[in-house]
């Protein structure tokens, strides 16, 4: 298994359009691809990056190089080909490479919760007054609004 990643780190600045090489700690040669999120130590900071490419051997002094954190457990990986196209699209197109993946990342849905309410009546029906014409018509339609408008200011239906 490869014992070094190069990195593509998470910044959009063409200071830092390079990858930076890091070591890959023992737990994580099994698991580790390209195209994965990853943590990475960036100066005093933690931040994230894109792995780019494996290899076995250090193009730098292994004493200088930092392990790779971890593994960003929610995001999806970059496929091969989507890599090659972002470096395409930043030879001929400009940018960094960091912005040219962004571009070919499949963007992530988030849902938010539903929160379902339901409204009930704490009067007995035979001892209930009568309700009034317009709030039965918007609880036919189903007008919601309508019907909270009832609730909440009053009727306005004589």
């Amino acid at each position: 298994m490869a014992e070094y990643a190069k990195v593509i780190v998470d910044i959009s600045q063409e200071k830092l359009d390079k990858t930076f090489e890091y070591r890959i700690p023992p737990y994580l040669t099994q698991r580790i691809a390209v195209g994965m999120q990853v943590y990475i130590p960036f100066g005093s900071r933690r931040i994230t990056g894109y792995v780019v490419e494996l290899s076995d051997e250090a193009e730098y002094d292994e004493d200088k190089l930092k392990n790779i954190a971890g593994i960003v457990t929610d995001s999806v990986p970059i496929e091969s080909h989507l890599i090659a196209l972002a470096g395409w699209m930043r030879e001929h197109y400009g940018g960094t490479m960091n912005q040219a993946l962004k571009m070919v990342l499949p963007i992530k849905e988030k849902k938010k919760a539903v929160e379902h309410k339901r409204v009930r009546l704490a009067l007995h029906p035979a001892t209930a007054p009568p309700a009034p014409s317009c709030f039965v018509r918007c609880w036919k339609r189903r007008s919601w609004t309508g019907i909270l408008s009832h609730t909440s200011l009053g009727c306005r239906e004589v």
